[in-house]
């Protein structure tokens, strides 16, 4: 089936524009839709499809154009067909690009093979007989549409077969990005339309203060089918800080490159569940989140010692994939961490996330000096060593050791110096048990 149009219409999101064959009226059958990137023709484009298994062999033949369903938020022109005619010479397919393989169907081409030109370059030839000739686009043609000549192999001086505007050199098409958001070292997969057989680039494109950025992307396929001109693309997302990217693609200067605007989000990693959120040293706690990567991530347990922010590495023992961690609990005092998954892009962090508890079974004196009640009650030791010869002082006694008593520690602990907190349970700090500091006081500790 051959035919010109002058298609206008928004992708197929939105709006719907087939074709249909049928051989008897009443069954039909869809031979083309138009893609999901908006078709606006600027002119008269030749088209072939190929209805050998409907239309071969019947008396009658049934097309329809159709535009439905669609919305009304953007308007276009819609079809506009000319030269429609059902044959069994034509050029199929009758678009491509660099590495497309084209069938010419006809009669007089003779068994000798001669020569394809097309906008007068020569194409490679893989079949020949007189009534078929098979060749491919081997060298980059300008955009547009050409005429296709065939010259025979004999008998010597015989005239050339001339389909004119046989053909239409397309550049690349994106029409999908199957995974709009992402982080360094995932791979990401591109559809479209005539990519090429030659592979080629893809780059992420950002602006910063006015000046646009290319990060360079590594390809692992680069595919297109040489009939169809169906395409697909995977790459990696390289290392670099979060943005949101327009993808492109460059067929390595064989061809036009196409850019996919907005197409891709590099995105920091995000933690949303932390499970159990309090464990003791050597057990397994699993992190829920997305975008820590294909890569393995790192994680950390933050807190501050010494009024400066710290971190211990954690022992990831499993990275699964982009929404799951698993790590090991590190040997730290008990007390509230930080958690901190850090990937290529960027890092996110849990505040208070993560709870180390107490060891109290493994404690034999009930008593604690301040260095051991410290992670309990997260007390500043400059601050309490100086309240305590403060109140040493006052005593008129020398400055001694303070023990704590782990019991109130863990009521200390699980109360968290509420407001509602009884000064009768306030904890004793100085070397005499039965002495104690005021609920005011203790609480100045922290």
């Amino acid at each position: 089936m051959k035919f010109r149009r002058h298609l206008n219409v928004e992708g197929n999101e939105f709006d719907h524009a087939k074709i249909y064959v049928s051989a008897n009226g009443t069954g039909w059958t869809q031979v083309w839709e138009n893609p999901p990137i908006d078709l606006m023709d600027s002119q008269w484009v030749p088209v072939v499809l190929d209805i050998s298994s409907i239309a071969a062999n019947q008396a009658t033949v049934y097309i329809k154009f159709t535009m439905w369903p669609t919305n009304s938020s953007r308007r276009f022109s819609g079809w506009s067909i000319d030269d429609l005619e059902v044959t069994s010479e034509a050029i199929y397919p009758s678009e491509g690009t660099y590495g497309t393989e084209l069938m010419m169907t006809g009669s007089g081409f003779a068994s000798k093979k001669g020569k394809v030109l097309m906008g007068g370059t020569s194409l490679s030839i893989l079949d020949w007989a007189d009534d078929l000739v098979c060749f491919r686009l081997s060298k980059v043609l300008p955009l547009g549409i050409h005429d296709v000549m065939v010259q025979p192999g004999e008998p010597k001086g015989a005239p050339s077969i001339v389909k004119g505007e046989g053909f239409i050199v397309r550049p690349p098409e994106i029409h999908a990005i199957e995974e709009g958001e992402g982080t360094a070292y995932d791979q990401i997969t591109i559809k479209g339309k005539f990519f090429g057989t030659k592979k080629g680039e893809v780059y992420l494109e950002y602006e910063e203060e006015g000046e646009k950025i290319r990060k360079c992307c590594k390809v692992t396929k680069w595919w297109m089918d040489p009939i169809t001109n169906e395409s697909e693309i995977f790459f990696i997302v390289p290392k670099m800080l979060p943005e949101v990217c327009d993808v492109v693609v460059d067929p390595y200067s064989t061809l036009e490159e196409v850019e996919g605007e907005g197409g891709f989000t590099v995105k920091a990693p995000e933690i949303g569940l932390i499970e159990p959120v309090s464990a003791s040293v050597g057990e397994q706690i699993t992190i829920l989140g997305n975008f820590f990567g294909s890569k393995k991530p790192k994680v950390y347990f933050g807190y501050v010692s010494n009024r400066k922010p710290k971190k211990k590495s954690c022992s990831v023992q499993v990275g699964r994939g982009n929404d799951e961690i698993v790590f090991t609990v590190p040997k730290l005092p008990l007390g509230t961490y930080d958690v901190i998954v850090t990937n290529s892009v960027s890092s996110d962090t849990l505040a208070g996330g993560f709870i180390m508890p107490g060891h109290t079974e493994k404690i034999e004196s009930p008593w604690l000096t301040p260095k051991e009640a410290a992670p309990y009650c997260r007390i500043s030791l400059s601050l309490f060593n100086q309240k305590r010869r403060q109140l040493n002082l006052k005593r008129g006694g020398t400055p001694r050791r303070p023990r704590f008593h782990k019991d109130e520690l863990d009521y200390w602990m699980n109360k968290r110096f509420t407001e509602e907190m009884e000064p009768e349970n306030n904890l004793r700090s100085v070397g005499n048990p039965r002495g104690g500091l005021e609920y005011e006081s203790y609480k100045s500790l922290l």
